[in-house]
């Protein structure tokens, strides 16, 4: 009797390749907790001064009241920096509490950023005899890209951490370690540049609108001069710069070895821009505050740029640049993802 032919066994699927997401959002969380309290530090010091002189000269309504809104919310967000810390740190440690941590900050932050939208607009409105464009561009424009920029992140952690899919894969993600075959770096930075590219379009738009502004209503606090001018193109063109990072962060989710020299270019153009913007302020004048309000702004702006001139150019990121698009990258993006 002759034996039957075996059967062919087929191939073992692919191991399945642990999402990248939940520790993009990590990461990207404790980077915003640093960012939000280097940037809010400085807020609140200029703020006060202004809340020592409106003490001063006696207390009215409309105005001031607005101020006192103002930087109570922005202190408020500084003390919830060590929460959103907490929470990415809790988050890329797997545990059961990043979920939640992540969702009671962005209610409290979110509200938070729209009372300090309310607190931007009774400042504007207090004087009725403002010309309206004037408020509309000095105040109205920059407050609501302030407002998007303000809200739009802890909107979205509230939103995303609902989501039913989103639970079923974090009790995934936490019980089994992932064992990622491929670097998870390049989905970070590409992350983080996507939300700086969207945030800095934001700036681009609120400098414009004030440069509108000054153009139409010139302010004796800073005469529109050459060296004014200079300031006001170069605020402009470093946050229009970010938009590099729109492609380049794309290019850097998907391993495309052109994403990393975008990032190098940006980076070296927003340190120059960021490097002569404040010597052009100084020399422009104002007022004390304003220039500690432009050096602060500056070195505020200038750590992203510093990190990706570090972090392109070492070696072993070299390295695994250079690997992108081979055997390996096709092997990896053939891995079927949870």
């Amino acid at each position: 009797m002759s034996t039957p032919p075996p059967i062919p066994v087929p191939p073992p699927l692919p191991a399945r390749e642990p999402p990248v997401w939940p520790v993009v959002i990590a990461v990207y969380s404790m980077v915003a907790a640093g960012y939000a309290a280097l940037e809010l530090v400085g807020r609140v010091v200029f703020s006060f001064d202004t809340l020592y002189d409106i003490a001063s000269q006696g207390l009215s309504s409309g105005g001031p009241v607005g101020w006192y809104v103002f930087v109570l919310a922005d202190v408020g967000r500084l003390l919830l920096a060590p929460l959103c810390l907490a929470a990415g740190l809790v988050l890329y440690k797997r545990h059961a509490l990043g979920p939640a941590l992540h969702v009671v900050w962005g209610v409290l932050a979110g509200l938070l950023g729209l009372a300090a939208f309310v607190g931007g607009a009774m400042i504007s409105v207090r004087g009725l005899e403002i010309p309206q464009l004037r408020t509309v561009l000095g105040s109205i424009v920059p407050l609501s890209c302030g407002l998007v920029g303000n809200v739009a992140y802890p909107a979205f952690v509230v939103v995303w951490f609902s989501r039913r899919r989103v639970r079923r894969q974090m009790v995934a993600w936490r019980t089994a370690a992932p064992a990622y075959s491929r670097p998870v770096w390049p989905a970070v930075i590409a992350a983080i540049s996507l939300i700086k590219a969207g945030m800095d379009a934001l700036r681009a738009v609120a400098s414009t609108s004030l440069l509108v502004r000054e153009l139409a209503f010139p302010d004796d606090w800073l005469p529109l001069g050459a060296w004014t001018t200079a300031w006001w193109v170069l605020d402009i063109l470093g946050s229009l710069s970010a938009l590099l990072l729109l492609p380049a962060g794309i290019a850097l989710w998907g391993r495309r070895r052109w994403g990393a020299t975008v990032h190098l270019v940006w980076a070296g153009a927003a340190a120059l821009a960021l490097m002569a913007s404040p010597l052009a302020g100084a020399l422009a004048g104002g007022s004390w505050r304003w220039s500690f309000g432009q050096a602060s702004n500056a070195t505020f702006h200038m750590i992203y740029p510093v990190f990706v001139l570090i972090w392109f150019t070492r070696p072993r990121v070299r390295r695994q640049v250079a690997a992108w698009g081979g055997p390996e990258r096709d092997a990896a993006l053939a891995a079927p993802r949870e």
